[in-house]
């Protein structure tokens, strides 16, 4: 077999695996003012900053974005940060991610704060 035909062969292989991001074990989806745990940091989305994000039923030109003002804390140490989602956040030794926040909008109805749920992870 030639190169760009191996190519051929295993691109889509690979763009299989890229599908799905694989998830910690003991992660879980949180609304706003519940923590939750992330190795020894405990992270808490306080509000939505800005979604921008493009709704699901409509075509855009810029996929748009979720802001989230999200606490750390660990021993002794608090603070405050907005994550974008996607974005690693460098807090006290840890990276951490929003990594999913849910749902996707809609161009039929508003998303109200108590109907998000966001997943954090270490990176």
């Amino acid at each position: 077999m030639r190169k760009f035909e191996v190519v051929l062969a295993v691109a889509p292989v690979l763009l299989c695996s890229c599908a799905t991001i694989p998830r910690e074990a003991d992660t879980k989806s949180v609304a706003i003012g519940q923590p939750t745990t992330i190795g020894a940091l405990r992270a808490t989305p306080l509000e939505v900053v800005e979604d921008s994000r493009c709704a699901v039923d409509v075509q855009c030109v810029w996929a748009g974005r979720i802001i989230v003002r999200t606490q750390f804390g660990g021993d002794g140490w608090e603070e405050t940060s907005d994550l974008v989602l996607g974005a690693s956040h460098l807090t006290h030794g840890t990276s951490v991610a929003l990594v999913e926040a849910t749902p996707e909008p809609r161009s039929d109805r508003r998303i109200e704060p108590q109907d998000y749920r966001f997943i954090y992870e270490a990176r």
